[in-house]
């Protein structure tokens, strides 16, 4: 990322990223959090700088089914964040789980090998319960 145009703003949205890299954010979050920071930006910039940082490939950006918003987390070499692992969203509490194992991988490649279909995992996403809300259910 030499030479590339840095603002305070820039570095606090993706400092807010990194430290949330096992969530994923919303454009909403990030203006909040710089709020706070008292560091006021406009929802525009916001925008122009995550675009910028997707197509760098330092973020990724999400979208879920039930929602109109886009979501983005911060990659980071050797995660569990990286491209191959899958998102489970809880339906109870909307919790978001990340899960890159060896099994998600045998059923990639049962599924290319076997049926010639390619798993598209970062606009996969597996809904359940997380093992909070089973709990609570299940008492």
């Amino acid at each position: 990322m030499k030479n590339e145009y840095r603002t305070k703003q820039r570095q606090l949205i993706l400092s807010y990223l990194k430290n949330n890299k096992e969530t994923h954010v919303s454009v909403h979050h990030i203006v909040s959090y710089l709020r706070e920071k008292d560091t006021p930006v406009g929802i525009t910039t916001v925008y122009r700088s995550l675009n910028q940082l997707v197509e760098k490939g330092r973020i990724h950006r999400y979208y879920f089914q039930d929602d109109k918003n886009a979501y983005y987390q911060f990659i980071e070499e050797d995660a569990t964040n990286r491209a191959e692992a899958y998102d489970c969203k809880c339906i109870q509490c909307g919790k978001l789980v990340k899960v890159d194992c060896d099994f998600m991988q045998q059923m990639d490649n049962h599924l290319f090998e076997h049926h010639k279909f390619r798993v598209n995992n970062r606009k996969t996403i597996i809904y359940g319960q997380c093992e909070d809300c089973f709990h609570k259910i299940s008492s």
